[in-house]
């Protein structure tokens, strides 16, 4: 599209006589090309559902990234739909003295679409870092402690239960927008132990130091 707009359109504009020449060979470059557009617009939209689906727990950050795509590739389609069933018949049954203001709307459409794909790489750019940043090392759930992330989400059970039968059940922890899958298997000896003296109440171990 790019090529199309700054480089195919001028030089055969330059190249061809007339106007009318110019519109006979832009409308043979063009025929057929609406289908495969079509065609192509229903891949990147069936695999980007797919992606979405196997990308697992999602930030709302990702989540907002990923529906203004949707959005804006939406508004792309809508454009190339009404330039491909009503502009271009207009502008191929269009009189001599009206093509150059058809010229003028087709530029303007190329770079709205242009301009909607940069948007849309810009976006995936910024929700896979958005994602990125609460998993990698050093991240927010990383800095913290065992402690902390046992006293995000933990569940402990086993008082009212016979000896050798305490339990811990460690939950998925939300820290900002990332979520992560914790172990915390150095807690069940500690209360174990403690169920097995019979100690009244939940007991909160401390975690080991790192």
């Amino acid at each position: 599209m790019f090529y199309s707009l700054a480089v195919l359109h001028p030089r055969a504009r330059a190249f061809f006589a007339t106007q009318s020449q110019f519109e006979a060979f832009i409308t043979f470059i063009a025929a057929g090309a609406r289908w495969k557009v079509l065609l192509g617009c229903a891949v990147i939209a069936v695999t980007g559902l797919i992606l979405t689906w196997l990308h697992g727990s999602t930030s709302f950050a990702w989540q907002a990234c990923i529906g203004a795509k949707a959005l804006l590739f939406t508004i792309a389609v809508s454009i190339f739909a009404y330039a491909s069933w009503f502009a271009w018949p207009a502008r191929i049954l269009a009189a001599p003295d009206e093509i150059p203001a058809f010229q003028r709307r087709f530029r303007f459409i190329a770079v709205a679409l242009i301009a909607l794909v940069v948007l849309c790489f810009l976006l995936s750019v910024l929700a896979h870092h958005e994602h990125d940043f609460y998993f990698q090392p050093g991240s927010k759930l990383d800095r913290l402690s065992d402690h902390e992330q046992a006293s995000a989400h933990l569940n402990l059970s086993g008082t009212n239960r016979e000896p050798g039968e305490a339990e811990v059940e460690a939950k998925f922890v939300s820290i900002g927008s990332g979520t992560e899958e914790l172990s915390f298997d150095w807690l069940k000896e500690p209360l174990q132990k403690n169920s097995e003296e019979g100690a009244p109440g939940h007991s909160q171990p401390t975690a080991p130091s790192k």
